[in-house]
């Protein structure tokens, strides 16, 4: 069996075609594993050549130099400055980008972040002199020329008998590529997308151009692969070239060189071996530059290539990822310009997303899709595995995790080697609860990628999330002989002593791990939560602050901003939290988990329309995302919009992961309109996710106990409410609960807790003010709403309890007085009116009293006070002797039992 080298296609036909059976080009016949064995061969060279000296250099390469006859050597000179002033002069530069930013072609972003983290992993070639260490052929003396040819021609000879006749593919290189093919060439490698890659190949292949093939092989293998098949078919046509000397000059030599050393991650070596000033030579230079963290120098040549070639999609994307300050239209006006240039689309969908302008990421990332190259077979399987999993984190994002993690599932199976699919498909199982099914997929990747410290970490997680403390810490012992990091040994440690409640030992190992490895990010975190759990809430502060003043990742300063924010909130230092807030999101104004937890202070601290204005802007650019969807459903639900709660969860309710927020929500709304099963059954999916708010789940869970009467069940699913500081609703349907158990005084206490955290809530007041009453403590019922009432600011309840308090207390007269007013500016409330019966009728005054009763029940329709007002009037009617009227008012209120 076979590989063709141009497209790819296994081809296992006896006897072997001439032609392949898709792509049409011609079949070398050279057996997968000998190129494969090429890769490592040529990747050798580069690295032995980077030990050696100018001249050593190539001695190390192919055992000594080969001159070429001068007539050739000339005529190829000639043809290659033809060839690199096209180049020059062409529309497009040919200027590609090396993967940084984007989450596609990850085999050389991992290998650029080893060389750029671990220069001693970068075996570089040393810095190539300025001037070559040969004088130029047309300086040297005649009779040197003369002795170099006579060598030259006794070498070749020499050289050719020990290795044989070159073969077909080598011996074409010496041909000089005609002027039409450079121009096409170049036309197609400034286009920067697969497809184009592999027509420059295809051109330069059947012009028996076998550098420029492999540079464009390589060109396709680094801007969309990573792809095994196409790096050993560049490194064997590398090591054909080498061994036989067949160079078209030393500049092309160069540029694949680079080419090679970048695909697998050897930045420095394509850094240091080219100084040249053509435009690839600048190009390839400057991904090198970007690789090691030059910017400077990568934003400097990207300049430089636009201002040849403004249009240039590959420089444009250079330029953008070279300058972390760039902003993010800079980078929308490239992909618009450029609709069809995957990388540029993907970038952008990758910033989006980053940013959390989510809602135009949607936009883009079907732009992306229907890109005709992103499923192309010109891009490898890896390419296309990174576009998936971009969509699937919409998805997850959005709470859709099931359809998220078929994403993922596809990925994984495009690119099972792709460690940062493998850890953002294993989070995510993690918090879907799916615990089986990961524990079996981490073995098998850790299998594959043996001591990757977040594989064993996640691992951990899931054993102390099953409550196997021991397991985890098993894990660790396990994982220890395949190197693991000490920074990550000590985290891990850390978390194992935190779950066992050592909480001294757990700190030391944070602190360890930090101190091991200042840049691991998820120790500072677990330091300063822990410190804040001990009230040691400055130290933690501390902390935060000097890692988030020194962190140049802005989704690590999110993550430290989240944490401190948090700790001050616990600490009710709220108007700091949000100062801080403030001055966060004026910096960085795309963060929306800033914004949101800003809305949901500003709702606490009586700030309702601000509150209101951050949750809807969050809504407005990243749609319901998992964490706005708590929040803006609970203030929906207080302003009584249900239809715009249910379209919050209403792509992910049905899904069977779906997120807790989204399964209390829609318990919620369920209970509101009273259909109590359903309720019920989306509050035990909510508790079964342990998430972080599982209190309110049971609190919602004891107000569902409570409608069906289950009184003694409902009090202990209230108890388990335990939410991270006291809370109004909390105490509220305690002391409700325990009203209805006949417990007035505990229930009083929870009512007067309620009132004082959250002074707003009308159920609140009015539950407090009645349970005042029944305890018979009415004069600091009327204290508490008097001047409520005086205000204005009273619900026609409130003023009702004022005049049960009123009446209690014995103030009748001040009761009297103020219902008068309140009838001299309406006459016709006829709800008024029956009270200032009840007040005559209790004042024994039964005269007036059954006239205020009669105005009362003249049209009074189905007023709950009804019953009582007729009781009375029979009452004071009976009391004066007026037993017609009496006999009358008693039939009106028979006929009212009997209508019931």
């Amino acid at each position: 069996m076979i590989h063709c080298t141009r497209c790819a296609l296994e081809i296992d036909e006896e006897p072997l075609p001439e032609r392949c059976p898709q792509c049409g080009c011609a079949l070398a016949g050279e057996p997968l594993a000998a190129t494969e064995s090429a890769t490592g061969t040529a990747i050798g060279r580069l690295r032995i050549a980077a030990r050696a000296g100018q001249g050593e250099r190539r001695a190390a390469l192919v055992g000594g130099d080969l001159p070429t006859p001068v007539d050739e050597r000339g005529e190829r000179a000639a043809q290659t400055h033809e060839f690199e002033v096209a180049e020059g002069a062409a529309d497009g530069s040919g200027v590609l980008d090396l993967p940084h930013t984007s989450a596609l072609g990850q085999s050389a972003i991992l290998g650029r972040r080893r060389a750029a983290s671990s220069p001693s992993r970068a075996r570089g070639l040393p810095a190539r002199p300025r001037a070559s260490a040969a004088p130029p052929a047309r300086r040297l003396a005649p009779w040197l020329l003369a002795g170099l040819a006579v060598l030259g021609l006794g070498a070749s000879l020499t050289i050719q008998r020990w290795l044989g006749p070159p073969s077909d593919q080598v011996v074409a290189t010496f041909t000089p590529p005609p002027a039409s093919l450079i121009e096409a060439v170049q036309k197609d490698l400034s286009e920067d997308t697969p497809g184009a890659f592999h027509r420059a190949e295809a051109r330069c292949e059947e012009a028996g151009a076998r550098a420029c093939q492999a540079e464009a092989i390589l060109l396709r293998a680094l801007r969309y692969g990573p792809d095994d098949v196409l790096l050993a078919t560049a490194s064997s046509l590398f090591s054909a070239l080498e061994e036989a000397r067949a160079w078209p000059d030393e500049g092309e030599r160069r540029r694949v060189r680079a080419l090679l050393a970048l695909t697998h991650g050897d930045p420095e070596v394509a850094h240091t071996d080219l100084d040249g000033d053509r435009p690839r030579e600048l190009l390839y230079r400057a991904w090198a530059a970007l690789a090691l963290g030059e910017r400077d120098e990568a934003a400097t040549i990207a300049a430089r290539l636009l201002g040849a070639t403004p249009g240039d999609p590959a420089a444009g994307l250079l330029a953008y990822e070279a300058d972390p300050a760039a902003p993010l239209d800079d980078l929308r006006r490239l992909a618009d310009a450029h609709r069809e240039h995957p990388r540029i689309q993907g970038a952008l969908l990758r910033a989006l997303i980053d940013d959390g302008a989510l809602v135009e990421a949607d936009t883009r990332a079907s732009v992306l899709a229907s890109s005709q190259w992103v499923g192309s077979q010109w891009a490898s399987a890896s390419f296309r595995a990174g576009e998936s999993a971009l969509r699937a984190e919409l998805l997850e994002r959005r709470g859709q995790l099931t359809p998220a993690l078929e994403l993922y599932d596809q990925a994984r199976a495009q690119a099972p080697g792709r460690r940062d699919l493998l850890l953002r498909r294993a989070r995510l199982l993690l918090d879907a609860g799916d615990h089986t099914r990961l524990r079996g997929d981490l073995q098998a990747d850790l299998g594959r990628l043996p001591g990757d410290p977040e594989l064993i970490a996640l691992l951990v997680e899931l054993e102390l999330r099953s409550g196997l403390p021991r397991a985890a810490e098993e894990q660790i012992e396990r994982y220890l002989d395949a190197d693991l990091d000490p920074g990550w040994e000590a985290l891990l440690r850390g978390r194992v002593a935190l779950a066992r409640h050592e909480d001294d030992e757990a700190l030391a190992s944070f602190t360890r791990a930090r101190e091991l490895d200042p840049g691991l990010l998820d120790a500072t975190l677990a330091e300063a939560e822990l410190l804040n759990a001990l009230d040691r809430r400055r130290e933690a502060s501390a902390l935060l602050a000097d890692a988030r003043a020194h962190q140049p990742s802005r989704a690590a300063r999110r993550r430290l901003l989240a944490v401190e924010v948090k700790g001050l909130i616990a600490a009710d230092k709220r108007d700091l939290a949000l100062e801080i807030l403030d001055r966060a999101l004026a910096e960085d104004p795309g963060n929306n988990e800033a914004r949101i937890r800003r809305g949901v202070l500003r709702g606490e601290l009586g700030l309702d329309d601000a509150a209101r204005d951050d949750l809807l802007r969050v809504l407005e650019r990243a749609g319901p995302i998992t964490s706005l969807i708590g929040p803006l459903g609970r203030e929906y639900l207080r302003a009584g919009d249900d239809r715009a709660a249910e379209a919050l969860i209403a792509a992910s309710v049905d899904d069977r992961r779906a997120t807790p927020e989204v399964t209390l929500l829609a318990a919620e709304l369920a209970f509101r309109r009273r259909d109590l099963a359903t309720a019920e059954n989306q509050v035990h999916r909510h508790l079964l996710r342990h998430a972080p708010e599982a209190w309110r789940g049971e609190l919602l869970l004891a107000e569902i106990l409570e409608a069906r009467g289950e009184l003694a069940e409902a009090l202990v699913a209230v108890s388990r409410a335990r939410p991270p500081r006291p809370d109004a609703r909390v105490e509220l349907v305690a002391g409700r609960l325990l009203e209805a158990s006949e417990r007035l005084p505990e229930a009083l206490a929870r009512y007067r807790r309620a009132r004082h955290l959250e002074p707003r809530d009308e159920e609140a007041r009015r539950r407090y003010v009645s349970a005042l009453i029944a305890a018979d403590q009415a004069t600091e019922a009327i204290a508490e709403l008097r001047p409520l009432v005086a205000a204005g600011g009273a619900s026609p309840e409130l003023e009702r309890l004022l005049t049960r308090a009123e009446l209690a207390a014995g103030q009748r007269r001040e009761a009297l007085e103020r219902l008068d007013q309140r009838l001299a500016a309406a006459p016709d409330d006829r709800e008024a009116m029956y009270w200032r019966g009840v007040v005559l009728h209790e004042d024994q005054r039964l005269t007036p009293a059954i006239d205020a009763f009669t105005q009362a029940l003249d049209g009074a329709g189905e007023a709950p006070w009804i019953d009582d007002a007729l009781e009375r009037l029979i009452a004071a009617h009976e009391a004066l002797g007026e037993t017609e009227a009496a006999a009358a008012a008693r039939a009106q209120r028979d006929a009212r039992r009997d209508v019931r």
